[in-house]
């Protein structure tokens, strides 16, 4: 679990899925604070910042989840988005590195039915 976590927050930290992150946080996040509380930001009293800070925080975390799971998502026959070495998930016994935008290749025991699972990213 901790090696799994640990590939989460590398992929995690790729400037573009930051940035991306941001983006996203700025404009729900201003979005939902006006929703739910416009009218007291608008007269400026009474504005829950708890609620106000959770509300950019929240979007941001969803944004890194679905970013992160989808580039650690590899798919044979697809092309790799990251640089990683990977497992196949059937035999357990295939590896595999492979670069970005390599075209993914099936374990050499599995065949049709692989399936891959990062085990390391690599730069």
């Amino acid at each position: 679990m901790f090696k799994s976590l640990k590939i989460f927050f590398q992929a995690a930290k790729e400037k573009e899925l930051l940035i991306t992150a941001y983006k996203v946080a700025l404009v729900v996040g201003v979005i939902l604070n006006l929703i739910n509380q416009g009218k007291n930001i608008f007269n400026l009293s009474n504005i829950n910042l708890t609620k106000f800070i959770f509300t950019f925080f929240v979007p941001f975390g969803v944004s890194i989840y679905s970013s992160v799971i989808m580039r650690l998502k590899i798919h044979v026959g697809n092309r790799a988005t990251i640089n990683a070495k990977v497992k196949c998930l059937n035999c357990k016994d295939g590896e595999l590195k492979i670069e970005k935008d390599q075209l993914v290749e099936e374990c050499v025991n599995c065949g049709d039915k692989t399936k891959y699972k990062v085990i390391e990213i690599m730069k």
